[in-house]
C-alpha cells in the first residue's frame, strides 16, 4: 500500500519488476478560492477518482500507467503517464527523478476548466469551452529513505504546468 498525498495505491503483484492494482484519488471542491473571479464561477463539487494502474520498473528506469474515473459525481476520467529513474545513493537513501503527463476527458476538462455563458457574467473571465486532451505535465524530484526493515519517509519536490485548453482557461 502506497499513499502519497491524495492518492492512494495498493499493489497486488509480487516481485520487483511489475506493479497493477487499484488506487483511490480524492480531488477536494472547488467552492471557495482566494481568486474572486475564478470563485465566482460555479462550484465543481469534490471526486473521488476510482482507478487502476501498471507499471513496471526496470534497472532503475521506470514506467508507469494510471487510469481512474469520477464515482462521486461525474467530474470525468484522467490517465496519467509516469516516467522516471531512481538513483540510490546509499542503503537507506535513494533520490528519484520523474516526468508526467495527464490526459484528461471531455467531462473532467467542462467540470474544471470550461468557463459557460453563465459563469462568464458573473465572474467578467471570458467565456471557454475545454475539449477533452492532455491537461498538464510535470517534473518531481524524490528523496526517499528507509528508516526501518519496509518503512520508509519521502520528499517530493514537483512542478506542474498545465497545457492546452486547460492553460488556455
Amino acid at each position: 500500500v502506497h499513499l502519497l498525498g491524495n492518492k492512494l495505491k495498493g499493489n497486488l503483484l509480487a516481485g520487483d519488476m511489475w506493479r497493477l492494482g487499484p488506487m483511490l484519488e480524492y480531488i477536494s471542491s472547488r467552492a471557495d478560492v482566494d481568486n474572486n473571479r475564478v470563485d465566482d464561477l460555479k462550484n465543481v463539487d469534490a471526486s473521488v477518482m476510482l482507478g487502476v494502474f501498471v507499471g513496471v520498473e526496470i534497472d532503475r528506469w521506470s514506467a508507469s500507467v494510471e487510469m481512474r474515473q469520477d464515482v462521486a459525481d461525474g467530474n470525468g476520467f484522467l490517465l496519467t503517464l509516469n516516467g522516471g529513474y531512481n538513483l540510490p545513493i546509499n542503503e537507506q537513501l535513494k533520490l528519484g527523478f520523474g516526468v508526467f503527463t495527464t490526459f484528461a476527458d471531455g467531462d473532467y476538462m467542462n467540470a474544471y476548466f470550461s468557463v459557460d455563458s453563465g459563469d462568464a457574467r458573473r465572474s467578467g473571465l471570458k467565456e471557454d469551452d475545454a475539449d477533452s486532451g492532455f491537461k498538464d505535465f510535470g517534473l518531481n524530484i524524490s528523496a526517499d529513505y528507509n528508516f526501518y526493515e519496509n518503512w520508509s519517509v519521502m520528499g517530493l519536490f514537483s512542478y506542474t504546468r498545465l497545457v492546452g485548453d486547460a492553460e488556455d482557461s
